[in-house]
């Protein structure tokens, strides 16, 4: 099989998984959902910048140093980081360990398709 002719079957392979209606509708949620979690959390950014920024001009306001401060919200910060962290990979551990049959059904073609490809 020339190269040519393994990029043809890999296009039709895409085009019969692209035309099945369930998972055309669960793309474009999968893009909407991306979407929506980036703003979310830039916008989240943008509030946890503003809030540590207050907690450092009230620690300054109540006569601590600012290299105090500056510490002291640093450490805070970190460890909230370290928090998110785990939780996220927890979250994708889990999501890992789930199969939808969607997925099932796309491994099962793609391993076909590789079981073909690489046998003379």
């Amino acid at each position: 099989m020339t190269q040519a002719e393994a990029l043809m079957v890999v296009a039709t392979l895409g085009q019969s998984i692209y035309r099945r209606r369930l998972l055309r509708q669960s793309m474009s949620g999968v893009a909407v959902v991306v979407v929506l979690a980036f703003l979310t959390a830039l916008m989240a950014s943008v509030l946890l910048v503003g809030g540590v920024y207050a907690v450092y001009v009230v620690a300054l306001h109540y006569a601590i140093a600012p290299y105090v401060a500056m510490i002291a919200i640093g450490v805070s910060t970190l460890l909230a980081l370290v928090v998110f962290a785990i939780a996220t990979r927890v979250a994708l551990r889990r999501l890992m360990q789930r199969q939808s049959p969607i997925a099932t059904q796309v491994d099962g073609i793609a391993n076909a398709f590789l079981n073909g490809l690489l046998e003379p």
